[in-house]
């Protein structure tokens, strides 16, 4: 009893926590026992209720808060997106411009196996922080799916521009554990006029698509949605659906480009291609299905195709006590991307009881751009295993020179472009005359790619560079043919 009121305390954890009070207008009072059982049940009763209530209330609000947040980055889901923009647009004006945009990781699945799932969270968590902050004129952002974003913003000038820079800032600051991939992130736009009915489906449809074409295309920069992607994107579905079947149906074929020793004027080695030869005799370049099939992963079984086929014509030549040449075969990027890649070669070659020195691994700079410590690995290990390994277009990009700094090469494939015109002059000459002796002092051999002209067959005699691949001496012919020739 405290003066002319009755206090009930109930507590949690042993912290009071609230109390219940009863008033004695009358003046002094004291409870009976009874009473103050009473007024204990009482209490307990409330507070059960309080309690209740506010489990209630936590729950209403973390379940409205899964329904619209993403629980990893803590910005809007896609479903609490789409509504946001929907209600928006329905309350906008004719004439009125905004911009969907989006974007994703480059090989974000490569991160995930190379570095762990958790490094993988970090790096979204990060991205998502900065995403809300790169333009002042971004209305609503969210986490589409996995590492998937997507932005709606007023349109200007200078909003996809803002959003280019933002994603190649992220890029260049962002280190993962241990620094030794670079990323990329590749971006989408969809232009939304008001002049015309919104339709929120048909939007991120061509966002996405666009995204599909910066991919697809290997941009740096952000791809705004043209009505011609969806058809080009369409073909190099089907044209990806069909070389699966091609496949599978014995289409592709294996043809082999001679490479030739100038002095002597023999065939001394062989590069393996592949070509499309569909059942009406069509023959499909590899420029309209390579990039497709790299694209969705299914190059691994057609190199791998290749590479049976070289060893089984291999097998049979030692078989037959034929002598045997160096053949060289390609190697995609996406190989680089897994773990049994160097396992797979070895068994193959093991199989086939061949020299592992008699196969040449062909390699292009583009390999080493995204991952070129697990390249490096990867090559270099194969290096010790008796392979050949050839750096591909050799001058053609950017950082060939850096790579011989870390990669042992056996062969540096002088790229075509050297050789675009019939004579080798001006700073052709130079360069390539330089890129030559580096490659003699450094004892790597060398073969000049793209000869078609006497003329540069006569330079080739006059420099330390014995070896050319090119129209001059033979195009990529089938296995009878080369045979033939050899």
């Amino acid at each position: 009893k405290i003066g002319s009121s009755t206090v009930c305390g109930f507590f949690k954890g042993g912290k009071l926590c609230g109390m219940v009070s009863f008033q004695d207008s009358a003046g002094s009072y004291r409870c009976s026992i009874d009473e103050v059982r009473v007024l204990k049940e009482l209490t307990r009763t409330i507070f059960s209720y309080l309690i209740k209530l506010r489990e209630y209330s936590t729950a209403r609000e973390n379940a409205e808060y899964a329904a619209n947040y993403d629980e990893l980055t803590g910005i809007m889901n896609f479903g609490s997106f789409k509504k946001s923009v929907k209600k928006y647009m329905d309350s906008a004006f004719e004439g009125d411009r905004f911009v969907l945009l989006m974007s994703d990781f480059s090989s974000f699945s490569y991160i995930n196996s190379r570095y762990g799932y958790k490094e993988g969270n970090e790096l979204l968590k990060c991205f998502a922080a900065a995403f809300s902050y790169f333009s002042d004129k971004i209305k609503y952002i969210c986490r589409a799916e996995a590492d998937r974003f997507c932005a709606f913003a007023d349109f200007e000038s200078g909003v996809i521009p803002a959003f280019e820079n933002f994603t190649r800032r992220f890029t260049l600051n962002k280190d993962l554990a241990g620094g030794d991939m670079s990323l990329g992130i590749k971006i989408g736009a969809h232009i939304l006029d008001m002049n015309t009915a919104f339709d929120f489906d048909n939007a991120y449809d061509c966002v996405s698509l666009a995204l599909k074409y910066s991919k697809m295309h290997n941009l740096s920069h952000c791809s705004i949605f043209k009505p011609e992607m969806r058809e080009e994107i369409n073909r190099s579905v089907e044209i990806a659906a069909d070389a699966k079947k091609a496949l599978e149906n014995k289409e592709f074929k294996v043809y082999f480009q001679p490479k030739v020793s100038v002095s002597k004027n023999r065939i001394v080695g062989a590069e393996a291609l592949v070509r499309w030869v569909k059942p009406d005799g069509t023959v499909v370049t590899p420029e309209s299905f390579i990039p497709l099939l790299e694209k969705n992963g299914y190059i691994v079984q057609l190199d791998f195709f290749v590479y049976e086929e070289v060893c089984r014509y291999i097998s049979s030549k030692l078989e037959n006590g034929e002598e045997v040449i160096p053949i060289s075969v390609n190697v995609s990027r996406i190989h680089m991307l897994t773990n049994d890649f160097s396992n797979y070669i070895l068994d193959m070659v093991k199989r086939y009881n061949i020299d592992p020195s008699i196969i040449e691994l062909e390699l292009t700079e583009s390999i080493f751009i995204a991952n070129e410590d697990a390249a490096i690995e990867t090559m270099s290990n194969l290096r010790e295993k008796g392979f050949k390994v050839s750096i591909d277009d050799f001058g053609a990009g950017y950082s060939s020179l850096s790579l011989l700094k870390r990669l042992p090469v056996d062969v540096l494939k002088i790229d075509k472009g050297f050789f675009e015109s019939q004579h080798v002059e001006g700073n052709d000459d130079i360069v390539l005359s330089s890129v030559i002796e580096m490659a003699d002092r450094m004892k790597i051999d060398i073969i000049c790619e793209g000869i078609e002209t006497e003329e540069q067959v006569d330079f080739l005699k006059h420099s330390k560079c014995d070896k050319a691949q090119g129209f001059f001496y033979a195009k990529p012919v089938p296995l009878n043919e080369f045979e033939d020739l050899v």
